[in-house]
């Protein structure tokens, strides 16, 4: 699981019944008794006004707001937050940390209220926007947690590429081909003569059809910034002429388990650059999909087409009739209140890029130790060397601590955790970090091998600076009056890509 461990995330009625249920890794059924076990305890103690004792254990009365409690005799827990007038519940095995779930139900918190547009969360809100929800969810496991804002952002581009009235032809084969890809991406196949997609010039159709954000997703990102902004710099002034004040941004996102790829996608933004500060100026940009070639081409140009536009923060250019400039949008860099305020988003389904990285995790067990072995491999054809790579391997406790570790790394005994900082990998090059753990025969070998299973790897990393994007999606921008009407020309800026993988072991 992308989140590191087994877990289902349900929504349930207060004194109702459950009405969402998002499952990874544990059965969806039993993610229900599960649920209703806990609500069942919560009832019993709120109609006895806290003094019931449910399993004569002479246990205080459970939190009626947030809490943990223990389920299917002590094989499950469930942690459970009052949302409003909907239970928040997170299903886990007994033995999975906590804290980490702790912190993607804060971020699913934030999802609900921004998606209800209020504090007051009730199942009759949420149903509104059901499919925005479910889909958004899916983005907050992946990532752990993250910003809620972005989650609904990324639901709604990608909701939207899918509509059946979607005007590409495209859009509306993505969810098919993507199943399709996934059931045939293997560790080895892919990694096997396999190129990632070079950036490309911009000479596609500009982007259009830009959709706009929900109103929950702008609140969230206009932020807490207030007053008037300052007055454009003469050097921010220049970097906006030269098409330096924007960058595109792509972020990877997959999973393994063994060597099969089972979950992947890619996120664009358009993003202020680090010359940009908080002043009263603009720039005109555009999107363009890959040139055409590689399979994934056509379905990157459609979603850029669909791409999310943020209000307040960027707006749609106008043409000297008062019409939609086609495919030039103007951002606002007095209303971007922090680097990471996005001015356009975009989502493309896994077949539009060629996975940058792969990583496998296997467990082997012998008669007093298990062996975890994390092997990654980069794609042939990337434009660069991937740097910044840290890969974080979790162990059960049932393993006990680490006898050996190849190569050096910190450990990290209260998340029993393991941290590499690895050498850059060029493409097409491989790496592997090894730990042993000796339990000297202590646990038997059952159960050695069911918590070898219940590790879990992941790996973040960038790409070259400037390399380019995954896709081959390129971004041009420049002064306003280089926007349609101006006659001027927009100049290319910085692409780059970056992301984050996880893995599992083979569960056979």
């Amino acid at each position: 699981m992308v989140a590191g461990f087994e877990l289902a995330l349900v929504l349930r009625a207060k004194g109702g019944s459950n009405f969402l249920v998002h499952s990874r890794g544990i059965n969806a059924q039993t993610a229900n008794e599960a649920t209703r076990e806990a609500a069942s305890v919560l009832t019993r103690f709120a109609e006895s006004g806290g003094h019931a004792d449910t399993d004569e254990s002479g246990d205080n009365a459970p939190s009626f707001t947030f809490g943990n409690l223990a389920v299917d005799c002590g094989r499950l827990r469930v942690v459970y937050r009052l949302v409003g007038g909907v239970l928040l519940m997170g299903v886990v095995r007994a033995g999975a940390c906590v804290l980490r779930l702790l912190r993607l139900l804060d971020a699913v918190t934030r999802l609900l209220v921004a998606a209800a547009r209020t504090v007051d969360v009730t199942p009759d809100k949420l149903a509104r926007r059901y499919p925005e929800v479910y889909v958004a969810l899916a983005v907050l496991v992946e990532a752990g947690g993250g910003d809620a804002g972005h989650a609904l952002a990324a639901a709604e581009a990608e909701l939207a590429a899918l509509a059946p009235d979607a005007k590409s032809k495209g859009v509306q084969s993505v969810a098919a081909k993507g199943r399709a890809m996934l059931s045939g991406s293997s560790f080895r196949s892919r990694t096997g003569g396999t190129s990632a997609t070079q950036p490309g010039p911009a000479a596609d159709a500009p982007a259009a059809g830009v959709r706009k954000l929900s109103a929950a997703s702008e609140e969230l990102g206009r932020g807490a910034a207030g007053g008037k902004a300052r007055a454009a710099t003469p050097d921010e002034l220049r970097a906006v002429e030269a098409g330096r004040a924007l960058v595109l941004r792509e972020t990877y996102r997959g999973a393994f388990v063994g060597d099969q790829l089972t979950r992947a996608g890619t996120c664009g933004e358009v993003l202020p650059s680090g010359e940009m500060g908080r002043a009263a100026a603009e720039a005109a940009f555009r999107l363009a999909g890959p040139p055409g070639g590689p399979p994934g081409a056509k379905l990157a140009a459609a979603a850029v087409r669909a791409a999310v536009l943020a209000p307040l923060r960027a707006r749609r250019a106008q043409s000297g009739g008062g019409g939609g400039a086609p495919g030039i949008f103007i951002a606002s860099f007095e209303h971007a209140d922090s680097a990471q305020a996005a001015f356009l988003q975009y989502r493309l389904p896994a077949v539009a890029c060629t996975p940058p990285l792969l990583l496998r995790l296997s467990a082997r067990r012998a008669a007093r130790a298990v062996l975890l072995e994390a092997r990654l491999a980069a794609a042939p054809g990337l434009p660069g060397a991937l740097e910044g790579l840290v890969l974080d391997l979790e162990a059960p406790a049932a393993l006990g601590d680490p006898s050996k570790i190849t190569p050096r790394a910190s450990w990290a005994p209260a998340q029993r955790r393991l941290r590499w900082h690895l050498l850059d990998l060029p493409p097409g090059g491989t790496a592997v970090a090894r730990a042993v753990f000796t339990h000297g025969g202590t646990i038997p070998a059952p159960a050695a091998a069911t918590a070898a299973r219940g590790a879990g790897a992941s790996l973040s990393f960038s790409g070259p600076p400037g390399g380019g994007t995954l896709s081959g999606v390129a971004l041009e921008s420049g002064d306003v009056g280089d926007e349609a009407g101006g006659g001027g020309t927009l100049a290319a800026s910085v692409g780059m890509f970056g992301g984050r993988v996880a893995a599992q072991p083979a569960q056979g």
